[in-house]
């Protein structure tokens, strides 16, 4: 299957090429589809901006070109209707650093943090690396769809919660969290004079064709002066590796806490990094939408097979390329190694806060993942038989 001009079923051998993706099983016969990176090549203009940058001999100290800051403001405005000033543009080496960073800048050792749970692990472990206490805020599964359990929030709420990490789009169940539903989000943040960081990282891979994403910054006056918004092209263009992220954070009071803690601690943005992100906001356009219709196409392979799976239920996301997959209902003490057993690399749902479930990753060549799924359902129907005695 070809998506318009752009061909994502030719499998891209990544082999010895210090993937950590394709290295942990390096020699064995196990598919990696745990970590969150595509094996699609980027698209062709950021290929040759890096090409084109790389015959230049000098590689030095860099800041972004003068473009670069114009760019990420059309891109914001013409996807999100989202307004953002230059000023605002803070460029971070990616998503965890700045979400370290400011879990430091923005809270005291003696005040609280609120999590999703489940959620991506490296944002649950911020604060604990800092010695800050946690508070829940549930992401539970209501009529088949993955929603926020603002009841059981209000029930922990105290006046030592000071900061909320959010992630919306929500990794890992894939939920777009409509724009009602981070209204009553952000009631709770103003009404107890919150700060957020928000992990919008996955924002640009809407699945959905009825489903838009809303930054949160976007809800009211209010919540853009008391927001840190984490985005970037690194997921959806597939530029993890070049580590160039996008803070923005348009009340200066706290865009100068984030800088002053990330001085000597996070490094600045490589150059390559810089000429990928102008590249794909400039012209990447045409290459995401066709990789979106690819992925919808894997989501609904993916979906069809594990409906037809005993003792496993898996609710379509509505972004991202993550599928969050429901397997407790077959008993199994280790997930993860029992379906390398099978010949599938997975992440557990334990470190994410969801013991029972799996994170499948379906962003790869059809034909990588029908491999994947005829061992997936060999490794349930194995499991279910066993779970029954």
């Amino acid at each position: 299957m070809t998506s318009c001009d752009h061909d994502f079923d030719t499998p891209i051998d990544r082999q010895f090429t210090d993937s950590i993706k394709w290295a942990k099983y390096q020699g064995r016969d196990i598919i990696p589809l745990w970590v969150a990176d595509m094996d699609f090549p980027s698209p062709p203009a950021v290929k040759e901006a890096i090409r084109q940058r790389a015959q230049h001999p000098v590689y030095g100290y860099c800041q972004p070109s003068a473009k670069l800051k114009p760019l990420c403001c059309e891109w914001l405005a013409n996807k999100y209707d989202w307004q953002v000033t230059e000023e605002a543009l803070i460029f971070t080496p990616g998503l965890v650093p700045a979400i370290n960073i400011g879990c430091e800048a923005f809270t005291r050792p003696d005040e609280k943090v609120i999590l999703q749970t489940p959620v991506y692990p490296k944002i649950t472990a911020a604060p604990q690396r800092f010695g800050r206490d946690a508070i829940t805020l549930p992401v539970k599964r209501i009529r088949g769809r993955w929603q926020m359990d603002f009841a059981a929030l209000d029930e922990q709420l105290d006046q030592k919660a000071k900061l909320l990490i959010l992630c919306s789009p929500h990794n890992p169940t894939g939920t777009v969290f409509t724009r009602q539903e981070l209204t009553t989000l952000a009631q709770r943040v103003e009404g107890h004079d919150l700060i957020v960081i928000s992990d919008e990282i996955h924002s640009d891979l809407i699945l959905e064709p009825n489903v838009s994403h809303t930054p949160f910054a976007t809800i009211s006056e209010a919540m853009k002066q008391r927001i840190v918004t984490l985005t970037g092209p690194g997921k959806a263009f597939n530029l993890a590796g070049l580590s160039c992220g996008v803070a923005v954070i348009e009340n200066p009071v706290l865009r100068q806490q984030f800088q002053a803690a990330q001085q000597g601690v996070m490094s600045g943005v490589n150059i390559f990094g810089f000429a990928a992100v102008e590249a794909a906001y400039q012209h990447g356009q045409p290459w995401l939408t066709a990789l979106l219709d690819y992925l919808r196409g894997n989501r609904d392979y993916l979906m069809q097979q594990c409906r037809e799976l005993p003792g496993v239920v898996m609710h379509a996301p509505e972004a991202t390329y993550l599928a969050w997959i429901d397997i407790s209902a077959l008993g199994l003490t280790d997930a993860v190694q029992y379906f390398e057993s099978y010949g599938i690399g997975v992440s557990g749902g334990e470190p994410f806060g969801n013991p029972g479930f799996i994170r499948l990753n379906f962003g790869c060549s059809r034909s990588l993942l029908e491999t994947a799924a005829a061992r997936l359902t060999e490794a349930v129907h194995a499991a279910y038989a066993a779970a029954r005695g």
